[in-house]
């Protein structure tokens, strides 16, 4: 019983080069969310710093490390524009 249940399973089973593709392309969706939300997370840091007068000692490597990963995920770097 399993193994004509099997067979048929295999029959409806996408090719393992479409799993990787649409895996791919969630994980790339995914990760350039991550990048976005990371963005706006230090810009607005950055306006609250500026509005109460904090300093930011690792706002610096913050935007680095966006940077980095939006150059890995292949998305154009623009430098933040704070208001």
């Amino acid at each position: 019983m399993n193994a004509q249940i099997d067979r048929q399973l295999a029959h409806h089973a996408p090719p393992l080069w479409m799993t990787l593709v649409a895996a791919g392309v969630v994980a790339a969706l995914l990760l350039g969310g991550f990048v976005v939300i990371l963005n706006d997370h230090i810009r607005h840091s950055a306006e609250v710093r500026r509005t109460f007068g904090q300093p930011a000692p690792h706002a610096a490597s913050a935007r680095q490390a966006t940077a980095a990963v939006a150059v890995a995920a292949g998305q154009v770097v623009a430098a933040p524009q704070l208001r």
